[in-house]
């Protein structure tokens, strides 16, 4: 490999790094980045709490099963 062509794939890998951080400091770069983290977070907080309203009908409905009185024993 000669000088030069070390030099050529030096400055491509340089324009390629430095294309990539231009697309990363990019206004819209950075809002889609942000608004993806805040759907995943609404996602998971809707998935969290209709996981608890659903443990807490279990839970009720076990717990007036069990207080019913026993009928035909």
């Amino acid at each position: 490999m000669s000088p030069s062509d070390r030099a050529r794939e030096a400055a491509i890998s340089a324009a390629a790094w430095c294309h990539g951080l231009r697309r990363a400091v990019h206004p819209e770069t950075r809002f889609r980045a942000r608004w993806t983290m805040k759907s995943e977070l609404r996602r998971r907080r809707k998935a969290r709490k209709a996981e608890v309203k659903a443990a807490l009908r279990e839970y009720r409905a076990r717990r007036d099963q069990e207080a019913l009185p026993e009928v035909g024993r």
